[in-house]
C-alpha cells in the first residue's frame, strides 16, 4: 500500500506539473512533482472530509485516481490541439560542458550530507517537542479517526495544553497522516522528500539566471545554513513552509522577468501550499502583490492582479473560518488588534531579529554574504553612474538589477518582523529565552534563506563577473 499511495501521489504531482506549462526543466519537473502531489493530496483529503465521506486510504487512493484519470484527459487534449508539447529538455540541449572541477566537488559534499540526512529521516523517529505535541499527534489522530476535527482537535483541554503546535494548517499533518494511513511507524519518509525535491527543485530554478557552478555553490550553502539542516531531519513544519513560499517567489520572479507563462501559476499554487503549512507565509502575498501592481500599472491589465489576489489567499481564509467553525479556543489572540506605535518595542524586537539573522549558528553566513553584496552592488552602481556618460546613465538602473526581487524579499521580512511587533508582552515573555520572538522568529527565516543565497549569486555585479569568466575562458581576454 506504501508504493501504490506514494505511486499515485508522484503521477498525480507529475500531470499536475505538465498541466501548468510544458517549459519547466527536466529538474524542475523532478523536483516540483512530489511537493505538488503531496500539496494537492492534502487539499483533496481536506475536501474528502468536508464533504463526510472521511480521510480513509481507499477514499484518497480513489481520488487520486479520479484525479490522474482527469488530468490525464486535459493533458491528452491539450497534446491533441498542440497546446502543449512533449520536451524532455524545453530549455537547452543536455551538456556537460557546465560541469567542472568545482561542481564537482561541491556537488559529492552536497549528495554526501543529502545521503545523511535522509539515512537520518528514515532510522530517527519524530523526537521534537512541538511535532509530539502537535502535528505528529495530529497526524496521528487523523489517520486513526479519519477527520481532521478530529477528537484531539475537538477537546479544549487538549487544544489548550498544546498551545497553537495544533492549530496550524494542515498541510504539514495531513502528509504525515499518509503514512501513519499506510501502516508506517513514522512519517520522516515525508520529511525527506521534502528536503531531497527542494534541494533538486532549487537548483533547477537559479540555474535559470546563473552558471551551474554558482547554482550548485548556491544550492550547498543554502543546504548546510545550520538551522536549515537540522530541521531537514525533523518533523516541522518550517523547512516545508520554507520549500513551498521560497518556490513562489523564485516561480513569480522567473515570470516577471522572463514573461513564462507557466511560472505564475506555478507561484500561485506553491503560495496556497505555503499559507496552508503555516499561516505566516502569508507574509509575501502583499509583497508580490505589490509588485503585480505595478506590473498592472506599466501593462494596463488587471487580469493577473485579480487571479493572484483572489486565489493565493483562499487556504489562509479557509483555514481561519474551519478553526472559527469547529475548534473551540480557550487561549485569546496573541496579536494586538489594532496599529500602535511603539519606539521600544520596535526596537526590541529589531535588535532581536538582528541578533538571530547574523548569528552563524542559526544560518551560517548566509545573511551576512547577503548584506555584504547588497552593499556591494550599491557601490558597484554608484561607479557605474559617475563613471558613465548621460546617455548610458539612463540605463543603468535600467538593467538586470533585481529590483523587484528585493521588493519582494524585504516586503515579505518586514511584515513577517511586524508580526512580532504586533505581538502582546504583558508578561514580558515575548522576548524572553523560549517566547515567541527568540523561539518562533527564526522559523519564519528560513524561507528567506533560499531567497538570499539566490541573490548572492545573481545580483548584477556576479552577473558581471559571470560575462568576464565566460569571455576570458572563451577567448583568452577579459
Amino acid at each position: 500500500m506504501n508504493y501504490l499511495i506514494f505511486t499515485l501521489i508522484f503521477i498525480t504531482g507529475l500531470l499536475i506539473v505538465l498541466l501548468i506549462s510544458d517549459k519547466f526543466s527536466l529538474g524542475e519537473k523532478l523536483g516540483l512533482t512530489p511537493l505538488v502531489g503531496l500539496g494537492y493530496t492534502t487539499f483533496l483529503m481536506f475536501f474528502l472530509d468536508a464533504a463526510g465521506m472521511g480521510i480513509r486510504f481507499s477514499n484518497v487512493a480513489a481520488g487520486l485516481l479520479a484525479t490522474i484519470t482527469i488530468a490525464g484527459a486535459c493533458l491528452a487534449y491539450l497534446y491533441s490541439k498542440k497546446l502543449r508539447s512533449f520536451q524532455l529538455f524545453p530549455n537547452e540541449k543536455p551538456s556537460l560542458a557546465g560541469i567542472n572541477l568545482p561542481w564537482l566537488v561541491f556537488f559529492v559534499f552536497g549528495a554526501y550530507m543529502a545521503y545523511g540526512i535522509t539515512v537520518k529521516c528514515l532510522y530517527w523517529p519524530p523526537a521534537e517537542f512541538d511535532s509530539i505535541e502537535g502535528y505528529d499527534l495530529l497526524a496521528k489522530a487523523i489517520a486513526h479517526e479519519g477527520t481532521i476535527a478530529n477528537s484531539i482537535l475537538l477537546n479544549p483541554a487538549i487544544v489548550a495544553g498544546c498551545g497553537p503546535r495544533l492549530l496550524y494548517p494542515p498541510l504539514f499533518a495531513s502528509c504525515n497522516a499518509i503514512c501513519y494511513m499506510c501502516g508506517m511507524e513514522s512519517p520522516k519518509l515525508i520529511t525527506a522528500i521534502f528536503f531531497l525535491s527542494w534541494l533538486v527543485l532549487f537548483y533547477s530554478l537559479i540555474k535559470r539566471f546563473v552558471p551551474h557552478t554558482a547554482a550548485i555553490v548556491a544550492t550547498f550553502m543554502m543546504m548546510i545554513a545550520p538551522e536549515m539542516f537540522a530541521n531537514a531531519s525533523f518533523t516541522l513544519t518550517n523547512l516545508p513552509t520554507a520549500i513551498y513560499a521560497a518556490t513562489a517567489v523564485l516561480s513569480f520572479y522567473i515570470w516577471y522577468e522572463r514573461r513564462i507563462e507557466g511560472f505564475f501559476y506555478l507561484s500561485i499554487i506553491t503560495l496556497l501550499f505555503a499559507t496552508w503549512t503555516r499561516s505566516d507565509g502569508v507574509v509575501f502575498y502583499p509583497a508580490i502583490m505589490l509588485v503585480l501592481l505595478y506590473d498592472g500599472w506599466k501593462t494596463k491589465t488587471i487580469k493577473r492582479i485579480l487571479s493572484y489576489g483572489i486565489i493565493s489567499i483562499i487556504p489562509f481564509v479557509l483555514w481561519h473560518f474551519y478553526l472559527t467553525a469547529h475548534i473551540e479556543r480557550q487561549q485569546n489572540s496573541f496579536f494586538i488588534t489594532k496599529l500602535f506605535f511603539d519606539a521600544d518595542k520596535l526596537g526590541q524586537v529589531w535588535g532581536a531579529a538582528k541578533t538571530m539573522l547574523f548569528n552563524t549558528q542559526l544560518y551560517g553566513l548566509v545573511f551576512h554574504f547577503f548584506v555584504g553584496i547588497i552593499i556591494l552592488n550599491i557601490i558597484y552602481k554608484i561607479f557605474l553612474f559617475l563613471s558613465a556618460d548621460e546617455a548610458k546613465r539612463k540605463n543603468i538602473f535600467q538593467a538586470d538589477d533585481r529590483f523587484s526581487f528585493l521588493v519582494v524579499f524585504f516586503g515579505g521580512w518586514a511584515l513577517y518582523t511586524l508580526l512580532f511587533y504586533q505581538m502582546k508582552n504583558t508578561d514580558g515573555s515575548l522576548f524572553a529565552p523560549g517566547g515567541w520572538m527568540l523561539s518562533g522568529y527564526k522559523r519564519g527565516m528560513f524561507s528567506f534563506v533560499p531567497l538570499a543565497m539566490f541573490y548572492v549569486v545573481s545580483n548584477p555585479l556576479a552577473m558581471w563577473l559571470y560575462a568576464k569568466l565566460s569571455s576570458w575562458t572563451s577567448t583568452g581576454k577579459s
